[in-house]
């Protein structure tokens, strides 16, 4: 019987049957390789790309129209190819199971968070990549045009205080993003972001709580540098700015690459290769979340099917995807035994 009534309408015949959808387009030809189930929203990986499908009856619910059609819309221009997608949502989708996390956590949001964080992560590894393209066929061109009787002709990038700005941003976008992954085994935690106040609550549990506390004292200064950088950027006073700084002639008579340095008395930076500080800040981001998700998760975890679980690190060889390196095991009897994909 259909929601709409005894008698089914056209619409319900419809939107009732079964369907198949070609997902992809001519730049992602690849099979479907992970199905992603986020609440009403539904992700589909492939090689190359991420897409989400709405099907008809999530645009017009109340089934008034019957030329609305299940549609797809590529979110992302990686794949399971691309180890962010991997170390990052292939790897939360893993352990963020509802089977194997009590009823306090809520993996659904966590998903969200992480789907959420990956953006960021993308939209930074992006602007790190065009600006490394960018810096080497600049230097390129300024090895064959320096020297000339006229003096040196220095390179610039141009915008170089726009696109650091929102660098800046982005990281501090992923960083909430993270906060709200953190938050999904903790309902008690503030909205906003605040890692003492999760070491509290941490300190506050048993030994592996306690230990996982003393995690956030290692993480602790990248994410304060993060943070008062984003503050300098937006915000910036007396004594608290960011500089960013184009190729530029210094008095040793070399060309120097653009540079970054943050001027502020808790979280200070000195003059730093703007290429170096993006694989830093990239590199930081990605281990924190790894390291946050794989932690929370070990720390939750229930028992399945009566027997203790962990989280566990995969062989190489055991791997579905190279970058998705932790899985759930179990003890039984003496041997740890992991769970199949």
């Amino acid at each position: 019987m259909s929601m709409h009534g005894a008698k089914k309408r056209p619409i319900d015949h419809i939107r009732d049957g079964a369907f198949v959808m070609n997902v992809g387009d001519a730049a992602d030809a690849s099979p479907v390789m992970e199905f992603v189930p986020l609440g009403e929203r539904i992700l589909i990986v492939k090689e190359r790309s991420l897409w989400e499908v709405a099907l008809a009856d999530q645009i017009d619910p109340d089934r008034t129209n019957a030329a609305i059609p299940h549609s797809q819309q590529r979110i992302l221009a990686r794949g399971t190819s691309d180890p962010l997608v991997g170390r990052i949502l292939l790897q939360a989708k893993r352990l963020l199971d509802p089977d194997a996390l009590p009823s306090t956590c809520d993996p659904v949001a966590g998903l969200h968070a992480s789907l959420a964080f990956l953006h960021e992560l993308a939209t930074l590894q992006t602007e790190a990549d065009d600006f490394r393209r960018l810096t080497e066929d600049l230097g390129r061109e300024f090895s064959v045009t320096a020297l000339r009787r006229e003096g040196f002709s220095v390179p610039a990038i141009g915008n170089v205080n726009a696109r650091g700005k929102a660098f800046v941003q982005s990281a501090d976008h992923a960083v909430r993003n993270l906060w709200q992954l953190v938050c999904a085994f903790d309902r008690g935690l503030p909205e906003e972001v605040s890692w003492p106040k999760l070491k509290r609550r941490l300190e506050e549990g048993d030994d592996k709580a306690k230990e996982l506390a003393r995690m956030a004292d290692q993480f602790s200064p990248g994410f304060t540098l993060l943070r008062k950088t984003r503050n300098a950027v937006e915000h910036p006073k007396p004594g608290q700015k960011v500089v960013f700084q184009d190729y530029r002639l210094k008095a040793d008579g070399r060309v120097y690459a653009p540079t970054i340095t943050v001027v502020e008395q808790d979280a200070p930076l000195s003059e730093t290769d703007i290429g170096d500080y993006h694989t830093w800040v990239i590199g930081f981001l990605v281990d924190a979340f790894e390291a946050w998700l794989v932690n929370l998760c070990a720390l939750h975890v229930a028992p399945s099917g009566g027997f203790e679980t962990v989280v566990i690190k995969l062989e190489p060889e055991m791997r579905r995807y190279p970058a998705v390196a932790f899985s759930y095991g179990s003890w039984i009897g003496d041997q740890l035994v992991p769970h199949c994909e």
